[in-house]
């Protein structure tokens, strides 16, 4: 997340840049997702950026657990969330399923 170089995966294929607001995922049934690549204030913030692996690229599409793993990174590094979903009070319950405290 924000800084570093672009890896290359070992068939030398760079690692994808991610938007982890991809509007999927939502924390609770009624809620929605920013997607940054509809949204321009967040298009290009980099605490919304990040190069992974490929296959973790569409692993971060496909499941919502990895998907929240990657914004509360960007919550617990940066401070970044958009959709402010780190308010423990109202989505407590949804947080402690998804373990995020035991994300390194």
């Amino acid at each position: 997340m924000a800084g570093g170089e672009l890896k290359r995966t070992g068939h030398g294929k760079i690692w994808e840049i991610h938007h982890i607001y991809d509007g999927k995922f939502p924390l609770h049934a009624n809620g929605i997702v920013t997607c940054a690549n509809k949204n321009g204030i967040y298009f290009t913030e980099a605490a919304c950026l990040v190069a992974c692996h490929p296959i973790a690229h569409q692993a971060a599409h496909s499941f919502a657990y990895i998907a929240w793993k990657l914004r509360y990174k960007a919550y617990k590094k940066y401070g970044f969330d958009p959709d402010r979903c780190s308010d423990f009070d109202l989505h407590q319950e949804n947080l402690r399923k998804l373990k995020l405290d035991d994300f390194q």
